[in-house]
């Protein structure tokens, strides 16, 4: 069975190969990845459109909620439409995305035209409680049950665990299949994810992996490992991130993975305004002992600091140089403003949410991101034409949107506070059923806590 849930997009960021992500598996005898996953689904992922996904994906999330400058109405993101020039020199539509929200702006539905589609749960808080995902049966032409994640959280609304279900045609039930713990430390940060798969022989779940991060003083992220464990209970790295940053900036991140001898550089400069303005990507040479680069995007933006071009450079082993290879180009609308997105499920991004379901092992969040403040409209990629010796349009990624109407978290609705006067704790109560945001400031106008 195909789990959606499983397929492992690992190869997007470390480079890994399809026989490697197969070794991860064989390595703790789970059932091997090429009985789950459709190979051609690594040779899309390993296309520059899915790397381009991997980067503008980011800002699909930012404007799902973004909030119009001069009304109370919100503006959601209906769909995205990638269309790309054929053989034939024809636009021809290569997939949409589609969302669909509820009155409190939780994103409840999204799918992918003949590939998947997600129906999302929330709880009164606006916590994600519940995902059903579905996949598309190409030859049947409908879409069938594949997986469910439950969610349960702590009192703090930080994420306790996630359970995952398969669905088992031959006894049309839901059948666990894997779950994950989360441990904080006493600021609320993650310091462990425990991955842990059910096992028919014991009819319980077994700790098949763990991932961990550590803190520097400063409370920024420092190091995140991803390990499991030999057969003397030794600890066994599969992969580590090691994070460096100017300020508070993450300026440097290194992957290094002893399993498979590999190790990779991505470096980020910052311009005046702090937003980063090219990002390297580079892998160990062993033989020469030096970094070597092979991959460049340079970022332009406007005045209201969107990011308006991207540059992309590959290292061409002919001419032993890193060469521009193809470039975007974005536009706005600028009558709209981006606010804060609701982040109900906790996830930072649409792309982020989506790795979380789709290879939830290993957590990419750490990695910067250049966010959007206006409307996203329109991305057209351009590729060089080394014949011809001038730009070819390659693809057009449209964003298409609605008003919806969504209850403001401004909206004055009815508050209880007791006891009152108070001396060690006070109770907080409020009849929105959209949850809602809580900001406490001492007397000197300090803010000494927030809640959601």
């Amino acid at each position: 069975m195909k789990y959606l849930i499983t397929i492992l997009l690992l190869c997007v960021s470390v480079q890994l190969s399809y026989s490697q992500l197969d070794q991860i598996f064989s390595l703790e005898q789970i059932t091997p990845l090429s009985n789950m996953v459709d190979p051609s689904f690594f040779k899309m992922i390993e296309s520059d459109e899915w790397r381009n996904n991997f980067q503008n994906i980011q800002s699909i999330y930012q404007n799902i909620q973004a909030n119009k400058t001069h009304g109370s109405a919100s503006i959601a993101l209906d769909s995205i439409t990638n269309r790309y020039l054929n053989s034939e020199n024809k636009w021809t539509k290569s997939y949409t995305f589609e969302f669909q929200f509820d009155d409190c702006g939780n994103l409840i539905m999204e799918k992918v035209d003949s590939w998947y589609y997600l129906e999302n749960e929330y709880n009164e808080n606006g916590d994600l409680v519940e995902i059903n995902a579905y996949l598309y049966n190409q030859e049947l032409k409908e879409y069938e049950k594949n997986s469910r994640h439950e969610y349960n959280y702590n009192n703090d609304h930080t994420l306790a665990n996630e359970t995952v279900y398969g669905w088992n045609d031959t006894i049309s039930e839901w059948i666990e299949s894997y779950k994950f713990d989360y441990v904080y430390d006493n600021r609320k940060k993650l310091t462990n994810k425990i991955f842990l798969l059910f096992s028919n022989s014991i009819n319980d779940f077994q700790i098949q992996y763990k991932t961990e991060h550590v803190y520097n003083n400063k409370g920024l992220l420092e190091e995140h490992s991803f390990f499991t464990f030999g057969d003397s209970g030794e600890r066994v790295v599969f992969a580590k991130w090691l994070l460096g940053y100017s300020s508070t900036n993450i300026n440097r991140v290194e992957f290094v993975s002893p399993v498979f001898d590999q190790k990779s550089l991505y470096e980020f400069n910052y311009n005046r305004n702090g937003f980063y303005d090219e990002q390297k990507i580079s892998n160990w040479n062993e033989a020469e002992n030096k970094w070597d680069l092979y991959h460049k995007t340079e970022y332009e933006f406007d005045e209201n600091n969107n990011v308006i071009v991207r540059n992309n450079y590959d290292f061409n082993d002919s001419t032993n140089n890193i060469e521009l290879k193809f470039k975007e180009n974005l536009l706005y609308d600028y009558s709209y403003e981006l606010r804060e997105v609701h982040n109900n499920s906790g996830y930072h991004d649409y792309w982020t949410r989506m790795w979380l379901l789709v290879f939830p092992m290993v957590d990419v969040y750490f990695f910067p991101v250049n966010e959007t403040k206006n409307k996203l409209r329109k991305e057209t990629v351009h590729n060089w034409s080394e014949n011809e010796k001038e730009w070819k349009d390659n693809s057009i990624k449209q964003y298409h949107y609605s008003e919806i109407e969504v209850k403001s978290e401004n909206e004055t609705v009815e508050t209880r506070v007791f006891p009152n006067p108070a001396s060690n704790f006070v109770i907080i109560e409020t009849d929105s059923h959209c949850g809602a945001s809580l900001e406490i400031y001492n007397l000197k106008g300090n803010l000494i806590r927030r809640e959601n």
